[in-house]
């Protein structure tokens, strides 16, 4: 297993683009360059005030596409029934969001992290 040094080191090699543009439809471009097609894993952070259920559709047609698509509930956005949802905050938003990133990393796997709305936020803080 790698140190946290080499993880942190090779965040700073997440690939940050968009990859879709809206029209009357999705129509989703492939990443630039064929190896990051074959083994890049897309990390979806959501919006706030909505729950992953959103992005269904989505995550449906990046599939299809045969794109592997990662989408982990943010704790300050999911689960309200939890005793605890009112304390939750951007810093576990993050953590949640670098927990993922530093598997996938670890697994030597390219992540391309997708951001939407306050999404961006916290990706910007998951990954230095």
């Amino acid at each position: 297993m790698r140190d946290r040094q080499q993880v942190l080191v090779e965040y700073r090699s997440v690939y940050y683009y968009y990859f879709c543009k809206l029209k009357t439809k999705i129509e989703c471009f492939p990443p630039f360059h064929p190896i990051l097609y074959t083994y890049t894993y897309i990390v979806l952070v959501q919006g706030s005030f909505q729950t992953p259920l959103v992005y269904n559709e989505l995550l449906t047609h990046l599939r299809d596409l045969g794109h592997p698509v990662v989408l982990p509930p943010l704790p300050s956005c999911s689960d309200v029934e939890h005793y605890d949802f009112p304390t939750r905050t951007l810093a576990d938003d993050a953590l949640a969001i670098t927990k993922v990133v530093e598997q996938l990393v670890e697994d030597g796997k390219t992540v391309v992290l997708v951001m939407h709305s306050y999404g961006g936020i916290v990706g910007s803080e998951a990954i230095p």
